[in-house]
């Protein structure tokens, strides 16, 4: 939650686990591999939902996508700044 722009992230369990999988390396084919061991998807289907939930955060500048990985935005310095 981003209260300076009202901003809430409520994620469902497979965007949360992107998030999570994300957040420990921010390598988009690594969490798109990690969604195929987990669930029952096929490995192009994973990539693009990992891509377009990527591309919906990074719309909500809550990452940030670099050559090297993903960046997360520090958002508990937004809410107490």
């Amino acid at each position: 939650m981003d209260l300076k722009r009202g901003v809430y992230l409520g994620l469902e369990a497979v965007a949360s686990r992107i998030w999570q999988s994300l957040s420990e390396h921010g390598d988009v084919k690594r969490a798109a591999e990690e969604l195929c061991a987990e669930y029952e998807v096929e490995p192009e289907r994973a990539l693009a939902d990992v891509e377009t939930w990527v591309a919906e955060w990074e719309r909500k500048d809550l990452v940030s996508v670099r050559r090297q990985g993903l960046t997360f935005r520090n958002l508990w310095s937004r809410l107490v700044s």
